[in-house]
């Protein structure tokens, strides 16, 4: 009952309280108008999500397979790197980006977002990585490298298909994270574009509460679809 409790605080009650909201709209301008930042927050974050799976399956797996020291600092790094603050990150990318020289050809561009999505969510991602790595026992690795099979082939091979459900699992992470993302994007967005996010934000001010309320929930239902459609395929793969 306690846990109902707290799901139907944070979640149930705010849900309902925009769903009120938005039966209250009057006109679709703001959701017509912020197609561009729906389209541009889907793009950067499947290709951000997609990027930051790349990075750590490598980090995960460097870690699944270290010595239990170096995996215990490991992980405590990066339940640190993932706590510092958005903003923080922000500042920092701004700081290192917005320069002279090669470096400032970056800044302005989307690249700067996608960036600020590694800069964010690699931890988190590596963390559930490093986990599902850790459920591949090291006698099937060791086993291929006695028959001579190298190890790329190995991992390609062995390793990667049984981190399938994981790296399933730590794209729709990272895409929900990303595509939720305000506190560093905020500070690093190209002139001129917004994310949904960034758009909701900027809308509060101006906006009535239900095209605010009405964009909001249509945010949620983009980050669910995804979180629904895993949670089918892992019920439907332990079913079999």
């Amino acid at each position: 009952m306690g846990v109902v409790l707290v799901i139907a605080m944070a979640l149930a009650l705010p849900l309902l309280v925009l769903v009120r909201e938005a039966l209250g709209v009057r006109s679709l301008d703001s959701a017509t108008g912020s197609i561009d930042a729906i389209v541009n927050s889907l793009l950067l974050a499947s290709v951000g999500a997609t990027l930051i799976v790349t990075i750590a399956v490598c980090l995960g797996y460097a870690q699944a397979r270290a010595s239990r020291g170096v995996r215990h600092a490991a992980q405590v790094l990066l339940v640190v790197l993932f706590a510092v603050p958005s903003t923080i990150i922000g500042v920092g990318l701004i700081g290192v980006w917005n320069r002279p020289g090669p470096l400032g050809l970056i800044y302005g561009t989307d690249a700067m977002v996608l960036l600020a999505y590694l800069a964010r969510f690699v931890p988190v991602a590596t963390l559930i990585l490093a986990a599902a790595t850790q459920t591949v026992s090291t006698s099937q690795e060791e086993a291929s490298a006695v028959s001579g099979v190298g190890w790329l082939r190995t991992v390609r091979g062995i390793v990667l298909p049984q981190l399938r459900v994981g790296v399933a699992g730590a794209w729709v992470v990272a895409f929900v994270l990303a595509f939720g993302e305000l506190g560093t994007s905020i500070l690093v967005v190209p002139p001129g574009e917004a994310t949904i996010p960034i758009r909701i934000y900027t809308l509060i001010a101006n906006t009535p509460s239900s095209n605010v309320a009405m964009l909001a929930l249509l945010q949620s239902a983009v980050i669910f679809l995804p979180v629904a459609a895993f949670g089918a395929v892992v019920s439907m793969r332990e079913a079999r």
